[in-house]
């Protein structure tokens, strides 16, 4: 049976170890059904640079599956429309490529993420710890920080909270920095991707803080293309929170031609 490829984007401080959890899921519940490719969040200059990376690395990953199937290889763009996943940031990444390139996604799904613009007090706060970080340097990410991103079943779970202090600590300042500068100033891409022709699923958790779900339920109830799915007893940390009902969501969104 033929693999279906998906390609996923990882969020802030996060590398493809925020997927292994579910990945580990999604191969016990149809074994040998998907290829999990793990594209990265490149340190460059602007967004739009980051997005055109991101198509590289697509190629880049389309050819070495060409090379594995002995075919011959001579990709110079995207042979086929993908099945994209974003988290976090990397939602809002995936969102903004998908709205570039629409020939060359097939179904996208945003996990813990609205692609929407940040908000006053986001733009205070984040300029507040740049200030911060470039005067004192970083010690990584607070515990009582992790608390704030994680539903509350999840705050005594050592190894979700192990998880992202390591991601956190291997990533480390000067991605931190990098990934806080060039990617505060976004634009409000949540109307546009909720009118896009593209099939799009949010799939959020319910108690995520960063996520107003009421607001983005509005969007997808007026759109054609564009679904909801909630993930209970969850916070932002949804791959890690649950990484069973993700698979289950991942296989039921992305089995569906």
């Amino acid at each position: 049976m033929k693999k279906r490829h998906l390609y996923l984007l990882p969020g802030t401080m996060c590398d493809q170890r925020i997927w292994q959890p579910m990945a580990i899921e999604l191969e016990k519940l149809t074994p040998n059904c998907y290829q999990l490719h793990y594209l990265t969040i490149a340190q460059l200059d602007t967004i739009e640079e980051i997005i055109l990376d991101i198509k590289c690395q697509i190629i880049s990953c389309q050819k070495k599956t060409l090379v594995n199937s002995s075919k011959q290889v001579s990709l110079a763009t995207i042979k086929e429309p993908i099945s994209l996943i974003g988290f976090s940031l990397g939602g809002y990444l995936a969102s903004a490529f998908t709205l570039q390139f629409p020939e060359l996604v097939e179904k996208l799904m945003l996990v813990a993420n609205m692609s929407g613009k940040l908000s006053e007090k986001e733009l205070k706060e984040r300029k507040r710890t740049i200030s911060w970080l470039k005067r004192y340097g970083y010690n990584g990410i607070p515990l009582k920080r992790i608390h704030t991103l994680l539903d509350e079943k999840a705050r005594t779970n050592r190894i979700i909270i192990d998880t992202i202090k390591q991601m956190d600590s291997d990533l480390g300042q000067e991605t931190l920095i990098h990934q806080l500068e060039v990617t505060t100033q976004r634009s409000n891409l949540l109307p546009d991707i909720t009118a896009s022709v593209i099939p799009t699923q949010f799939c959020i958790g319910e108690n995520d803080c960063l996520v107003d779900i009421n607001k983005l339920g509005m969007f997808c109830q007026v759109s054609e293309y564009a679904e909801l799915s909630v993930i209970k007893n969850t916070g932002h940390m949804l791959p890690l929170e649950s990484p069973d009902n993700l698979a289950e969501a991942i296989h039921e969104y992305f089995s569906i031609n």
